[in-house]
């Protein structure tokens, strides 16, 4: 079996954002000769992760959040936010085909409750981002 040589360390530095703006930018601003030296590297030290939206599992346009970020990295994938996976489910028009789904939808409910679930199926496929 091979011996491998190089050793790899994963260093997440939440809070560091990467901006060409200066204005009002702590971080573009402050002098931070060890950062420098890793950005300004020859050896490919660091690279950038989008933070945010669809690529952290979030609603577009969304901040992304340590929890969000940290559970992404540990997965080594996307894992997408339940309302996520309801929009794109929606967006795919295949909620339709979920049988479970069809089945709620057709139950005979006394009044109210009826009511409440259609409140309910209403607010989950509504395009505001909140629960109840």
């Amino acid at each position: 079996m091979a011996q491998v040589q190089k050793k790899v360390c994963l260093i997440v530095i939440d809070g560091w954002g990467i901006s060409e703006n200066k204005e009002g930018n702590a971080i573009a601003n402050a002098t931070v000769p060890v950062m420098d030296a890793f950005c300004a590297g020859q050896h490919n030290a660091y690279t950038t992760l989008d933070a945010s939206g669809l690529s952290v599992g979030l609603p577009a346009g969304l901040m992304g959040n340590s929890e969000v970020g940290h559970l992404n990295i540990g997965a080594g994938r996307v894992l997408y936010q339940d309302i996520v996976r309801i929009n794109m489910t929606s967006e795919r028009r295949s909620l339709q085909k979920i049988k479970y789904w069809l089945q709620q939808q057709r139950k005979p409910r006394p009044p109210m409750e009826g009511f409440i679930s259609w409140v309910w199926s209403v607010m989950v496929v509504s395009t505001r981002i909140l629960h109840i």
